[in-house]
């Protein structure tokens, strides 16, 4: 692929810009937590200790891959930061075989395609190349993901799935949704091998640290609302204007949350299983309505259902079912891009993100976020409206 010396010359240019503007942004946002996360466990403190010395630590809410990665910072601080925006590379090069297998050449045109949906899209440049967030790696491990499971590798699929969920925990609600087929039911070896992928981490990471393992699980329930959550909305009105906005069931579903995102994934699995709908419709919108059912709606947590997103666009042909109903979830995709783009330069200008004047978009911006949701599922409707055709139990 890289013979194209067309593809060769921008690649060489894409990688000089990731790597030009993840140096020269250096440690900010998020990254800095994590270096602060890795002198402790570097230093061979448990990842998930809370006291230091008598002194507090700031909670990690990582898995143990993300402790692994840690230990590159002995190298130097920003390698890790290299590793998280280089994934997009890496990404890239995957689109492009996807689209050539499916058009047979790459031109110019499908190439500044593929660039501007996700390498150069500019969530994807504020998030992995300048904030370094470790969500670059689970996009990675989701496109990879992806490409076995159209190959129906689904150890490998599952496995792929499994090693994201040792980073940062919400990975593993996928597994559901990519062991589903259409016409084979369901995949107990895509499964299985992700929960045994991420069980073994797990069971590795306890028998070195304990329990502090689950530490992470008790900090995510503690957490509130935020940004991109509905929630965040709803807490805020009623706690500054005594709305009371539905207070009892809003504070609940805030304490119980985990419940709430489980029952999500499972109504739509077991939906989609009943309908046959086959796994990569099901697996867009299922990440996408158990992200925005979780309380803590930060905009990382989004950033593998844009990659998905791309991934559709560019894995369909063009003018197909598949193809258009990708499209008719572009607006999400841009509603997100704009909040990043509010979001970063609100912390260039003012002191902190969405702050002072900026904190309108903290406390209202999951309003049309929500909206624009509901409508761009709402145009796609046919394909989920679906009756239960499934007349028994199909595994494979």
């Amino acid at each position: 692929m890289l013979k194209n010396h067309n593809i060769s010359f921008i690649f060489f240019l894409l990688t000089i810009f990731i790597i030009s503007l993840t140096l020269l942004t250096g440690e900010r946002h998020d990254y800095r937590l994590y270096l602060e996360n890795w002198s402790v466990s570097n230093s061979g403190i448990s990842p998930w200790a809370t006291e230091l010395n008598g002194a507090h630590i700031g909670n990690s809410a990582y898995g143990p891959l993300h402790t692994l990665i840690g230990y590159l910072v002995f190298i130097n601080p920003l390698v890790p930061k290299l590793l998280f925006s280089g994934s997009s590379l890496i990404i890239f090069l995957l689109m492009l075989q996807t689209r050539r297998n499916l058009i047979g050449k790459i031109d110019n045109k499908n190439l500044l395609f593929i660039l501007l949906i996700y390498p150069l899209f500019p969530f994807t440049i504020i998030i992995s190349y300048i904030y370094g967030i470790n969500d670059s790696i689970i996009s990675l491990l989701v496109i990879l993901a992806c490409v076995m499971r159209r190959q129906e590798k689904m150890a490998v699929t599952g496995s792929l799935i499994g090693l994201g969920a040792l980073l940062k925990f919400y990975p593993i609600l996928f597994l559901p949704f990519f062991s589903l087929s259409s016409k084979k039911g369901f995949s107990l070896k895509c499964f299985f091998s992700g929960v045994l992928v991420f069980f073994l981490g797990m069971l590795l990471s306890y028998l070195i640290w304990g329990t502090d393992i689950f530490q992470p699980f008790v900090f995510g329930s503690d957490r509130g609302p935020k940004l991109l959550s509905i929630f965040k909305f709803f807490d805020y009105v009623n706690n500054n204007y005594n709305f009371h906005l539905f207070s009892n069931l809003i504070n609940l579903l805030i304490l119980k949350n985990s419940i709430l995102v489980l029952m999500v994934v499972f109504l739509l699995f077991l939906h989609g299983y009943m309908a046959e709908i086959e796994w990569d419709y099901l697996s867009i919108i299922g990440i996408l309505l158990s992200l925005i059912s979780y309380k803590v709606g930060h905009q990382q947590f989004f950033i593998s259902w844009i990659m998905l997103l791309a991934w559709m666009l560019i894995s369909s042909k063009t003018g197909s079912e598949k193809n258009l109903f990708a499209w008719r979830l572009t607006p999400i995709a841009i509603y997100l891009c704009l909040f990043q783009i509010i979001y970063f330069v609100s912390g260039i200008l003012d002191n902190g993100h969405l702050r002072n004047d900026w904190e309108i978009f903290r406390n209202f911006g999951s309003v049309p976020f929500v909206l624009i949701i509901l409508i761009c599922v709402f145009l796609n409707r046919s394909f989920f409206c679906k009756p239960w055709k499934r007349k028994r139990i199909v595994i494979w």
